[in-house]
């Protein structure tokens, strides 16, 4: 994901309490994007993390369907990190 900010617009950014951003993701074969009006900068923080959350929620539920499916444990899987021994 990608968060990319005009810092050249009056009154949002550096110096100020609110921002606004676009989002950018890969979603299948093309690129997504959620516009966030300004807004303050917890606000917008809150809506790019939520963002982050769905979509690692998604690749996730995505790579244990796929593993199920082939009868495997990705590396990151939370069956595969139990089965790691710690240093």
């Amino acid at each position: 994901m990608i968060v990319a900010n005009d810092v050249s617009t009056p009154g949002l950014g550096f110096g100020s309490d609110s921002n606004a951003a676009t989002l950018l993701w890969h979603e299948r074969d093309s690129i997504a994007q959620q516009a966030i009006d300004a807004c303050p900068k917890f606000a917008l923080a809150r809506e790019i993390l939520l963002r982050a959350l769905t979509l690692h929620h998604h690749k996730t539920s995505m790579s244990a369907e796929s593993d199920a499916q082939h009868g495997t444990t990705s590396p990151t899987s939370p069956a595969a990190i139990d089965d790691q021994e710690t240093p």
